[in-house]
């Protein structure tokens, strides 16, 4: 009953809300850089992706020749010949679709294991590549009638490759990623269906870019599937003809195609240093500094370790500014026990400007309580009053010589209200006690 007698602070006047405002805060609900660091550093302390034992692709694809999206005739420039005779247009659209079995082993994070840390989740491995159409075209039938050695037969373009591969992995996201990726490496071709030979060989290489989707099973390991888009040039420069079977002296293929890709690989986790950034964009500077500094205890050799030692100066510095608030709105509300305790815990780790704009509204609370002890005293709760004036000089000590005043100001009440009352003696045992607190009451006393 006593404390619904307390009436609500007025915190308008005072010299804190002048100077910050609660109304500006709230309308910035993340701090400054938060819609930059979403697209650019999302994952700026995540684990690096240290090793991919296995990325496997297969899919189909089409040797591009001109036109839209490279749908259109091959160009007359793709093949060679040793003599002026028909060219071999690759055939129909339809001739040109084939299927790839493509698979990348061992790729590493060298950065990683060489250096300890790694600036991106770049990886280097070995490349395994086959390939041939699906329905080949027959050469044209008067390579024949020009050399009777010059076998009429298909062009399957079958190709086995052994290459460098070198991808990049961009994650924005938990769940999902994607993957940037060029090979390098030598391709070796039968390229008649069912001839060993004629064979040639040459340099071939790729370009990748795909999506990610994230398995993960909570193990050491995780898995991903997705889909790339994959762009292939080979060319056959070296063939090995000693049948004289074909005219061909060499030729390019240009592989347009889309792949399903299962992946396995490790690392890539968020850590506490992107739980702790996030803590720090949202406004939490608590929370943001213990979090972040388990992260630096944890990676002490990450590669970002720096910007989250400077995250947690930040948050450090702006500790004081977030206790204060969460005082001030507090305050605001009339819940004057969790704002001033919201204003000691600023006030104790606060500069000294702060510190003396907080002090004077901790100082304002407490002599509003004392008038609101007063107010208990009048209507007759001495005991709450004392309690009160106690509890608030526990939190600030200018008013601690209040207790004693108030404490007189009770036992003389009882005494006065008992001496009307006709009790005398008990009455005296009260004043009595008050005569012990304060000798100077000996006249007040007397009237009595």
């Amino acid at each position: 009953m006593a404390n619904s007698i307390i009436a609500n602070q007025d915190s308008s006047k005072s010299l804190i809300f002048k100077i910050f405002s609660l109304d500006d805060e709230d309308s910035k609900k993340y701090e400054k850089g938060y819609f930059f660091d979403r697209v650019f550093k999302r994952r700026e302390f995540h684990k690096p992706v240290n090793f991919i034992p296995m990325e496997l692709r297969y899919g189909f694809g089409y040797n591009a020749g001109g036109g839209f999206l490279g749908l259109g005739s091959l160009k007359s420039s793709w093949m060679d010949y040793e003599s002026d005779i028909t060219e071999f247009n690759g055939g129909t659209l339809r001739a040109r679709f084939g299927h790839q079995l493509d698979l990348d082993i061992m790729k590493t994070n060298l950065a990683y294991y060489w250096f300890g840390n790694s600036w991106l989740d770049m990886h280097t491995g070995l490349n395994l590549r086959y390939s041939s159409l699906l329905a080949p075209s027959v050469i044209p039938s008067d390579w024949n009638a020009s050399k009777e050695s010059w076998k009429e037969s298909k062009f399957n373009a079958k190709l086995y490759e052994i290459g460098w591969s070198q991808s990049l992995i961009l994650q924005w996201f938990e769940s999902w990623y994607t993957t940037y990726r060029y090979t390098y490496g030598i391709a070796f071709s039968q390229f008649y269906e069912k001839e060993s030979k004629p064979s040639g060989s040459g340099p071939s290489q790729s370009f990748t870019i795909g999506a990610r989707y994230i398995i993960d099973n909570g193990l050491t390991n995780r898995f991903s599937v997705g889909l790339d888009l994959k762009y292939t040039n080979t060319s056959i420069k070296n063939i090995k003809d000693p049948n004289d079977i074909t005219p061909i002296n060499n030729f390019k293929i240009q592989t347009a195609g889309i792949y399903f890709t299962a992946a396995v690989f490790f690392g890539g986790q968020r850590t506490k240093g992107d739980i702790g950034k996030s803590h720090y964009y949202s406004k939490d500077y608590i929370l943001a500094k213990s979090t972040l500094e388990e992260f630096v205890d944890e990676y002490p050799n990450h590669v970002n370790i720096n910007s989250a030692k400077k995250l947690i100066i930040e948050s450090e510095r702006k500790i004081p500014y977030q206790l204060m608030r969460e005082g001030m709105n507090f305050d605001q509300r009339g819940l004057i026990e969790r704002a001033v305790q919201r204003y000691i815990q600023a006030k104790t780790i606060a500069d000294t400007l702060l510190k003396d704009v907080i002090d004077e509204r901790i100082r304002e609370i407490a002599f509003k309580e004392i008038e609101n002890a007063e107010t208990l005293m009048s209507q007759g709760y001495g005991d709450s009053a004392i309690a009160h004036v106690t509890n608030v000089s526990g939190w600030y000590p200018g008013v601690s010589h209040h207790i004693k005043r108030f404490k007189i100001n009770h036992l003389m009440n009882q005494g006065e209200q008992l001496y009307k009352a006709g009790l005398y003696n008990r009455s005296l045992f009260y004043f009595d006690q008050a005569l012990k607190i304060d000798s100077r009451l000996t006249f007040e006393v007397a009237t009595f």
